[in-house]
């Protein structure tokens, strides 16, 4: 770990791995929600994904830009390469949001904490630790999907991706001993907007529904709350002002999309 920071043990509860993550990189995690009962807070997800609960995959539906959804994905997928040694894919919707996810981890590399003696290498396609973990952004492809076999799969902006992409990426996940000896199981996060009313994200939330999986939301008054909310309302008042009323609805209020 780096030189100002030194872990005994691995984080073991939500407490732990919260003020863990606040240390390494810089951030803090909602903690709470907007209220409504059908919301989860943040940091919840992103325990449950660490700590690899609620089976195999996680559907996370968020407000588009203002609930963080690409930003929480970089600061997870840092924590389980660094902590657990855990290889890491990012598939987003277009190479450009796989890459978001990535320059993200790379500008939390910056924070004072950060473990970066721990860097063997990186670059824009791949961040390799000295744990043997690995990072990579993958182009929705399915010769590029169909490759590596990392444990940890994390999948941005699914509304944008095509179905028989994302079916042959949550493939992937498999196994993998990690630098301690332990076995990293596989876990995969489903993560977006929803924006088309027959797209991929149509697509899956009937499959949860089906399966009788619950989706997880989380909303951009969730990253606003007055406990432990990093977003303010200047900044809610201006992106309201600059989209449709439409846009509004849909893509930040959650609302489902018209055909």
């Amino acid at each position: 770990m780096a030189d100002k920071l030194r872990f005994s043990r691995l984080p073991q509860n939500e407490d732990e791995l919260w003020w863990t993550v606040n240390a390494l990189w810089g951030v803090t995690i909602p903690r709470h929600t907007c209220g409504d009962p059908t919301h989860t807070a943040p940091f919840e997800l992103f325990a449950d994904a660490y700590f690899n609960r609620d089976g195999t995959i996680a559907f996370w539906h968020g407000s588009r830009g203002l609930s963080g959804k690409s930003f929480m994905l970089s600061i997870l997928g840092l924590t389980k390469a660094f902590l657990l040694g855990t290889d890491v894919n990012i598939l987003g919707g277009s190479i450009n949001q796989s890459t978001n996810v990535h320059e993200a981890m790379r500008s939390a590399l910056d924070s004072e904490n950060a473990p970066r003696d721990m860097l063997v290498a990186e670059g824009t396609n791949l961040i390799k630790l000295s744990n043997k973990a690995r990072i990579r952004p993958l182009t929705a492809s399915q010769k590029t999907v169909r490759g590596p076999h990392p444990p940890f799969l994390l999948l941005d902006e699914i509304d944008e991706m095509d179905q028989n992409i994302l079916d042959a990426a949550l493939g992937q996940p498999m196994p993998q001993k990690n630098y301690l000896g332990v076995i990293n199981r596989p876990y995969t996060v489903l993560c977006s907007t929803w924006q088309n009313p027959e797209g991929t994200f149509t697509n899956m939330k009937r499959r949860w529904e089906e399966r009788g999986q619950p989706m997880k939301t989380w909303c951009y008054r969730c990253t606003s709350n007055p406990i432990d909310g990093w977003l303010d309302q200047e900044t809610i008042e201006a992106k309201r002002r600059e989209i449709s009323a439409e846009m509004w609805r849909v893509e930040y209020e959650l609302g489902e999309p018209s055909i």
